[in-house]
């Protein structure tokens, strides 16, 4: 049984995909009975702790109110540094701005990752981020593939914007990505998208889902079985694409098979080093929650 990691969640053992499927059917009434026992079978909490302030537990009309396992759910991601919003289908982590001038291969990235080339880095685990979208619903899909056209097409065709290659675009959950920040009353909040500059057309990256992989796992070495191959290299979210399929999510547009083309746009982005809020959503937001304006890094404030 591949593991996530131990103690992710609080189990008392691994997490692992059989145990993120049964925490995703604890949520669908019709697939489950006694969810607190199943929670507890997991080995997840039930101490009654205060709510997060930010987190809306109060069911709107035609809602039922979450369940004692659900709250328990997003306490046990709280603990850990990252917040799941079951009742607002997001996920939330900080993250710091790394890239701002160079070339980017990825959107998000851990302190091992390669953050000379990621606009983000996070110190929130990937498993722990890839058991939150679990948690959501998310089902990893299939990487995208790519080959040469044969016959190639003419300096004309290329010229004009004609790719060389035939694209398969990766298949999955599609998940929105959003980064917040604020100064003193302002707040910022952008599409991922927008922070990226595609230069082959001078514009900012196509606004689009990313597509959930939910990286692979991969041998751990002597006497440590298998291992999340996005804990291993800490690259967990690409702008363009990679064939080893190691991430969690990967941008999914045809244009991500070329990579040097892609620049974060600093005209939007803070400097280097600030500190962000970075979302996972499984459907588009229209802006911030209002029940997080307050809860976004204040740049004004650190300075």
């Amino acid at each position: 049984m591949a593991a996530w990691g131990g103690g992710v969640l609080g189990l008392a053992g691994p997490w692992d995909y059989e145990e993120a499927m049964l925490v995703r059917c604890m949520f669908r009434p019709a697939q489950f009975v006694g969810s607190v026992a199943l929670v507890a079978g997991l080995g997840l909490s039930l101490v009654n702790r205060s709510s997060h302030p930010n987190q809306d537990t109060a069911a709107l009309p035609g809602q039922a109110p979450l369940s004692e396992a659900e709250l328990a759910l997003e306490r046990s991601f709280r603990e850990q540094g990252l917040e799941l919003s079951l009742r607002q289908g997001f996920v939330a982590f900080p993250v710091a701005v790394q890239v701002r001038e160079d070339f980017l291969e990825y959107v998000l990235v851990g302190p091992a990752g390669a953050g000379h080339e990621s606009i983000f880095m996070t110190e929130v685990k990937g498993s722990l981020i890839a058991a939150a979208l679990i948690s959501l619903g998310a089902e990893a899909g299939e990487n995208a593939s790519w080959t040469s056209k044969d016959p190639r097409p003419s300096d004309e065709e290329l010229a004009s914007g004609v790719s060389p290659f035939d694209v398969t675009l990766p298949s999955g959950t599609p998940l929105y990505l959003y980064a917040a920040w604020r100064t003193g009353d302002e707040v910022y909040w952008y599409r991922v998208e927008d922070l990226v500059r595609d230069l082959s057309t001078g514009r900012s990256m196509t606004r689009h889902a990313f597509t959930f992989l939910g990286s692979k796992f991969i041998p751990g070495g002597k006497d440590k079985g298998e291992v999340l191959a996005a804990d291993v290299y800490q690259n967990l979210i690409n702008v363009c694409f990679f064939r080893a399929g190691d991430t969690l999510l990967t941008a999914a547009v045809p244009q991500c098979v070329f990579q040097d083309i892609w620049t974060a746009n600093a005209w939007l982005l803070p400097p280097a080093g600030s500190a962000v809020t970075f979302f996972i959503a499984r459907e588009r937001q229209v802006h911030l929650p209002p029940d997080w304006k307050v809860s976004v890094p204040d740049l004004q404030a650190a300075k």
